[in-house]
C-alpha cells in the first residue's frame, strides 16, 4: 500500500491518523465502527493536503517499529541514530525529543538532501503512524538500509520517560 493510499484511506471519513488506524484496527478484528456522522468532513486538511502531489506512490512494506526504551539506549550509546521528527510545526512546537531534526511529513521530499540513506535512522511523530508511512517510504523509495519507525510516537516517549529529553518551546522564546 502506498503512502497515498494510507493518506486516502484516512480522508476517507475527514478523520485524523490516529482514529483512521483506530478504525482499521476495529475493522480487521471484526469489530467495524461507522464514521460519526457529526464529525465535519474535510477531504483535504492543510498539514497532509499536498503530501500525496509531493511523493509517488509507491509499494510500502512495512519497517521496523522500534520500541521507546531501545531508542533510550540507542539515543544514550556513543553513536546515536538520526532522530527525524515528522510532525507539522505546531505539534514540534509543542514539544520534541532533544536532539531531533524537524522535517514536516509534507517537506520531506523536498529535503531529502539533509538525510543520510546510510546512517540509521528513526522516525517519530504524535503516535507512529505518520513515521511509519515515511519510514516506509524512505526504506523503499529512496533506498535507506537502517531506518525504523518510534512505535507509539512521543505520546509513549511521555509515558514512559515523561519529560526526560523533552524540549517545550515557550510562547515566548517564539
Amino acid at each position: 500500500m502506498g503512502i497515498r493510499s494510507l493518506i486516502k484511506g484516512g480522508l476517507k471519513f475527514g478523520i485524523g491518523a490516529a482514529r483512521f488506524a483506530g478504525q482499521e484496527l476495529r475493522e480487521r478484528l471484526g469489530k467495524k465502527q461507522e464514521p460519526n456522522a457529526n464529525m465535519p468532513h474535510n477531504p483535504e486538511p492543510p498539514e497532509q493536503a499536498g503530501l500525496e502531489h509531493q511523493l509517488e506512490e509507491e509499494a510500502m512494506r512495512p519497517v521496523a517499529a522500534l520500541d521507546v526504551k531501545d531508542l533510550k539506549v540507542e539515543l544514550d550509546s556513543a553513536n546515536p541514530p538520526l532522530l527525524l521528527d515528522c510532525r507539522e510545526l505546531h505539534e514540534w512546537e509543542a514539544g520534541y525529543i532533544r536532539g531531533c531534526l524537524h522535517v514536516p511529513m509534507n517537506s520531506i521530499p523536498e529535503r531529502l538532501a539533509e538525510l543520510d540513506p546510510s546512517r540509521r535512522t528513526i522516525v517519530y511523530c504524535l503516535h507512529g503512524i505518520r513515521s511509519a508511512q515515511v519510514a516506509s517510504w524512505l526504506q523503499t523509495a529512496q533506498g535507506f538500509r537502517d531506518v525504523a519507525s518510534l512505535d507509539g510516537g512521543i505520546v509513549s516517549w511521555y509515558s514512559e520517560f515523561n519529560q526526560e529529553r523533552i524540549v517545550v518551546r515557550r510562547s515566548e522564546e517564539k
